[in-house]
């Protein structure tokens, strides 16, 4: 419940509203919806990293929509978009990683792979309030965004990548 988006919103909303137990059935209901849901995923034989990096950097819209000072249900609005491209992302992702990494050491390579997207996190988020101060909130925005975008063509401009089959 203590995630971001609209699932987040939803979650807060209940416990505010009802008591926490509700919000706990709120949320198992949710994940069982997604097992659900994600049990039926059917993936293609071929599935390139093109449209799935477009998925992933759908993320970074509302950071972009941060920066661009729209109004607040244009941002819910774009985090809703981003929660959804991360959804697929991550089903395409992981699918991918089970097909193409060996059995005996597919846990070694998960943790390496979390850790990687995780390791500056941190860094990111201490960097993020100085650099807001020198070169304002809206510019640090579209460094952010800009650095993501980078990032996802980096991964692009890598022929083994393009051509990785699901």
């Amino acid at each position: 419940m203590a995630g971001g988006g609209a699932a987040g919103g939803l979650g807060r909303t209940v416990v505010t509203l009802a008591r926490p137990g509700w919000a706990l059935a709120v949320d198992a209901a949710n994940y069982g919806g997604s097992a659900f849901f994600l049990s039926r995923l059917r993936l293609p034989a071929h599935v390139a990293l093109e449209p799935q990096s477009f998925l992933a950097d759908l993320r970074d819209g509302p950071t972009a929509l941060l920066a661009l000072r729209v109004p607040a249900v244009v941002v819910a609005a774009g985090a809703f978009m981003a929660g959804l491209g991360n959804l697929v992302f991550n089903a395409l992702w992981e699918t991918a990683l089970q097909k193409h990494v060996a059995p005996a050491a597919l846990s070694r390579v998960s943790a390496y792979d979390w850790f990687g997207s995780l390791a500056f996190q941190p860094v990111g988020h201490a960097v993020a309030g100085p650099a807001a101060a020198a070169v304002g909130t809206s510019a640090t925005l579209w460094i952010a965004a800009a650095g993501s975008l980078v990032v996802a063509a980096t991964c692009l401009a890598t022929p083994s990548a393009r051509q990785l089959t699901a």
